[in-house]
């Protein structure tokens, strides 16, 4: 007889499946960004382009490194730094969702309707990625399931709560060269949740270590971001944008269709915990707070139909969404 299908190994397939997918349709737009304007990212790593894109430079720079270093463009490089970043995301991902209790504890049946459920809500988030395409986007994602993975486990070894405080900050560090508020935002919020909340992660540190960890780690970016805010590009400046976008965020109704499509997972997660039908655990409590957090920074900020924005918190957020769904059906299953 022949063994079955694992639910495990089928979700790594279609994940990758979907990554090429979406990294493929990513490359066009890159190539077609830079036939309409061969200098689209020289600007930024002149160090001339407007705020806040000139402060985001590092995936730029990564790129030119490897432009300098191998026979890849510019716009292969961006798409080789985006699926490498895709990749690391997907799977940090998928580990979370598969050493969640709820996976460990529901049916096979309810582990199928998870795998499922998780590739929809991954393929949901990526069909937005190239709506006001940025190098970072992809990166900062990839950085951000990295920290949420780092705050919920401790790695193996004699070293191993050394080890896992160093890569917390260095995930801080690397935050503040991509996107510094996506960094600064998380790392409180975590620490926050550490320091207030009684409970503890399963097979984690004690809450005083990461809280410890995400304060420098969240400390780092904001430092990150003024150093090159301050000193490396003072002139920047936002031009004729408006720094605050609220009041066209609330008059230019067109903004809110794309807003509600993304956001509408993240709402139905939201009810569920509301309606204590399901339970985070400690570093999913500070990843839904720093979205929160997030989302009211982007409406008075950043344009409300520039959903990419939010793509690595709704990307962070999948496992958990999965969760809550997946102890619903599980309940109806029994």
């Amino acid at each position: 007889m022949k063994p079955t299908a694992s639910p495990r190994r089928t979700l790594s397939i279609f994940i990758l499946l979907a990554a090429l997918s979406s990294v493929f349709l990513d490359y066009w737009e890159y190539s077609r960004s830079f036939h309409a304007d061969p200098d689209i990212w020289a600007s930024t790593l002149r160090g001339v382009a407007p705020a806040p894109a000139q402060y985001r430079v590092g995936v730029l720079k990564a790129a030119e490194f490897l432009t300098l270093h191998t026979p890849l463009a510019m716009r292969h490089a961006l798409t080789l730094i985006d699926f490498a970043a895709l990749l690391i995301a997907a799977f940090t991902l998928r580990a979370l969702l598969l050493r969640s209790a709820t996976w460990r504890s529901v049916s096979a049946a309810a582990q199928w309707f998870a795998a499922a459920a998780f590739l929809l809500l991954f393929e949901y988030s990526l069909q937005w990625l190239t709506w006001y395409q940025r190098p970072e986007t992809l990166t900062i994602a990839a950085l951000l399931a990295l920290s949420l993975w780092l705050s919920t486990v401790r790695l193996p070894g004699p070293a191993g709560t050394l080890l896992t405080v160093a890569g917390i900050i260095a995930l801080g560090i690397l935050q503040g060269f991509t996107r510094a508020d996506v960094g600064v935002v998380f790392h409180l919020s975590v620490a926050l949740v550490c320091l207030f909340s009684k409970r503890t992660q399963p097979a984690a540190l004690p809450r005083w270590i990461p809280f410890f960890a995400s304060l420098v780690a969240a400390t780092c970016a904001a430092a990150v971001q003024l150093y090159l805010m301050r000193i490396v590009y003072p002139h920047a400046t936002y031009g004729s944008t408006p720094v605050y976008q609220l009041a066209l965020n609330l008059t230019d109704h067109i903004r809110i269709v794309p807003f509600a499509l993304f956001l509408a997972p993240t709402i139905w997660l939201v009810m569920q915990i509301a309606r204590h039908r399901f339970r985070p655990q400690p570093a999913q409590t500070g990843l839904l707070l720093a979205s929160a957090i997030f989302v009211g920074m982007w409406c008075v900020l950043g344009r409300i139909d520039e959903v990419r924005i939010f793509l690595p918190f709704a990307l962070a957020l999948t496992p958990l969404t999965v969760e809550a769904a997946t102890s619903r059906i599980a309940i109806q299953l029994s």
